[in-house]
């Protein structure tokens, strides 16, 4: 396998970042508050009223940037079915918060089997795919619902939405330096400042060289310093055909270039998406290969292949490759 075989593999990205531990995926449950937003809702005590609203919740604690949030579903859970999944986790009862309990149920198998789907005198019109702040992190969702007054103060159940949450670890960027520049990279890409992106993803090349072999004082090319972690991580291997190392350089010397543009000014610097999707993918494949210690494609598309996604990463992910 080359490497331009190696690139067509389906969500590469994902996989080489899961695969060196930055990748998240979890299925969730969290606890909606539908207090109404009363700028834009009538309110009556008195009858059935529509209501309008909006509830934010932080980032999940071992979350530091999210790429994707898809709502799965919405459910009406009540207090009876919560005591229900509490049992079936064999929680005791200090364990109260809802959006725990049912997220550990997802956990292990993907589905709530229960639900009251509806009660008296409260009809849910639908909850919008959450909106996502990278920057406040924060998700939020706003929905409506048609509700007597009773409605509004749920007692004995609340309406809990299920989403897959696609992001990157927490823990993984505060440990490692280039994660943390490599998640900021992934930001801009997103946001799509392809340029700002690919010259993040060489500093998170620096970063791992530089950590790896310790020489963050040294002055030494880092094309040079590339070349002697190569060398130490495979010493068997000769150099000028270590399959990766051979196959990856030019497009390093280039993206090498690129960052020079950008970083002195010296020209005028345009990126597109294609092309800081192949700087991501250049960076991710020389961490992950000396990560992992392999020296050619077909050994770490082996591996890549252990790294399961999830339909909805996979359609998240295809769907952002072809959106242009």
């Amino acid at each position: 396998m080359n490497y331009k075989t190696f690139k067509e593999m389906p969500e590469l990205e994902l996989r080489l970042l899961s695969m060196i531990g930055m990748f998240i995926e979890q299925r969730l449950a969290f606890k909606i508050d539908n207090s109404p937003n009363y700028h834009i809702s009538h309110y009556d005590r008195q009858s059935m009223e529509t209501y309008f609203f909006s509830d934010s919740h932080p980032f999940p604690h071992n979350v530091s940037f999210v790429i994707h949030v898809n709502k799965e579903s919405e459910v009406i859970i009540s207090d009876d079915d919560l005591d229900y999944y509490r049992e079936k986790l064999n929680e005791d009862d200090s364990i109260e918060d809802g959006e725990e309990i049912l997220s550990g149920v997802l956990a292990v198998s993907g589905e709530l089997e229960l639900s009251s789907g509806q009660v008296d005198e409260f009809e849910l019109h639908g909850i919008e795919q959450p909106l996502i702040d990278n920057t406040g992190k924060s998700i939020t969702f706003v929905g409506g619902y048609k509700a007597s007054y009773s409605g509004i103060q749920p007692e004995g159940w609340s309406v809990y939405v299920v989403c897959d949450v696609l992001g990157l670890s927490a823990w993984a960027a505060e440990d490692n330096t280039y994660l943390g520049i490599l998640a900021e990279g992934l930001a801009m890409m997103l946001r799509k400042d392809y340029k700002i992106a690919s010259f993040m993803f060489y500093c998170a090349l620096e970063s791992f060289i530089n950590h790896r072999l310790h020489s963050q004082s040294d002055e030494t090319r880092l094309s040079e310093k590339l070349k002697e972690l190569v060398a130490a991580i495979f010493p068997s291997s000769d150099l000028a055909k270590h399959p990766i190392y051979t196959s990856t350089i030019e497009g390093f010397n280039r993206l090498t270039g690129l960052r020079n543009a950008i970083a002195h000014g010296t020209k005028v610097v345009s990126v597109s998406r294609e092309e800081t999707s192949s700087h991501l993918i250049l960076v991710l494949t020389l961490i992950a290969c000396i990560e992992a210690i392999l020296a050619d494609f077909s050994s770490l598309s082996a591996a890549l292949r252990e790294h399961d996604l999830s339909l909805a990463s996979r359609k998240f992910w295809s769907s952002w490759k072809d959106d242009e």
